[in-house]
Parts: structure tokens; sequence; C-alpha cells
């Protein structure tokens, strides 16, 4: 794996990515009225895989773990992330999320593995904030320029709004950590970041 000291823009593609359709979202962030919007009626499935039932990938999908804390609010405030709970027909967690108004501090998410994995990401890209479209900027905790990742029009529909989950890299994780960035200043855009999925390689897989 060749890593590169440049920043690398990826428009993350419309077909072969995952996708995850929301079925609660619990947050102040957001306007007001929003709630109904997103939600659009589903109701709250009446169980969540367990780890075990969920392939070998690890899922962290709790951000207010994320660091410093005291970058992390339970309200939408200036020069803060915003802790927004959710839950998708499989996961549940809690994402973090500033609009493009707000500047917000670098957090680190900590990564507690060791070894080679595949690493992919997931956010939230809400048409209903009518807040432009959001980049999302991650890199590891030793790399020394971030990879941005710049959806475009928002995937969702009407009554549904969903994460995307996208292929990030592949990477041996020992003693590293994962660093998420918001776009801010007067040309800011709005982040929602919601999780991180860690597959295992096996030694076939690592050249």
């Amino acid at each position: 794996m060749i890593e590169s000291n440049i920043i690398h823009v990826i428009r993350a593609r419309r077909n072969g990515e995952n996708k995850e359709r929301i079925t609660t979202l619990v947050g102040t962030c957001v306007i007001a009225g929003i709630m109904a919007a997103v939600t659009g009626g589903s109701t709250t499935p009446s169980a969540v895989p367990s780890p075990a039932e969920l392939p070998k990938a690890r899922y962290i999908t709790q951000m207010e773990n994320c660091q410093p804390k005291t970058a992390l609010s339970d309200r939408m405030e200036q020069g803060m992330w915003q802790l927004i709970t959710y839950r998708t027909e499989k996961l549940k967690g809690t994402m973090v999320g500033a609009l493009s108004i707000i500047n917000a501090l670098d957090l680190t998410i900590p990564l507690d593995v060791s070894g080679w994995h595949r690493i992919y990401i997931a956010y939230w890209n809400p048409s209903h904030l009518y807040n432009d479209d959001p980049i999302i900027k991650v890199k590891l905790s030793d790399q020394p320029a971030f990879r941005i990742f710049h959806e475009g029009k928002s995937a969702d529909r009407q009554n549904s709004t969903f994460l995307r989950e996208v292929f990030f890299d592949y990477a041996d994780l020992t003693g590293r950590n994962l660093i998420i960035s918001k776009s801010n200043g007067i040309l800011g855009k709005q982040m929602f970041f919601a999780y991180v999925k860690l597959v295992p390689m096996n030694d076939e897989e690592v050249v």
C-alpha cells in the first residue's frame, strides 16, 4: 500500500456502495420540524442485531467516545460537534455532526485494534437541512494529509434518509486511530459522521 502526502479527493459513486436507511434520529441540531421528515413515519425495529449476528466486521458507532470530549455537545452550538442518536435497520449509534456555519475541532476516533483491516466509513448527507453538500475529511493518525469524500447531491427521498458507507483504506491499524476533520471557515461545509467499520484481513489478503 502506498500512502501519498497529497490530498486525495474522492467523489462518492452512486453504485457499488452500501446504504443504511435511518429509521430513528434524535437530536436538536437539526431544524425545528426535521424529525418528522427524517423518520418518515417509520417504526423503530423491535430488535437490533447483536455483534455476533453481524459479519466479522467490527462497527464503531458510538462517536461520543471521540476525543477531545470537550468538542462534543448534545446541542448545536458554535465550535462544537453535536451528538445525534440514530438507529437503522441493522445498527444503532451516536453520530457527530456540524452545520456549515459551525467551526469544529478535529476529532480522534479510538480504534483499539491491531493488525490489517479494511476500513469503511459511514456518513449522513441530509437533504432536509438545505445546507449545501457535505465534505468528509478522514485520515489515520500518522498520515500526513486527509482524504476527502465529496458526495454531492443527497440520496435521500421525500420520506427516507440514509447513511452512506464507503471504503476508506487498507491498513495495519496497530497503534493507530482515525481522525476526522470538518471543512471550516467562510466556505465551510456540513459534516455528519456516523460510524467506522473494520473488517479483519487474513494473511492471504495482506500482500
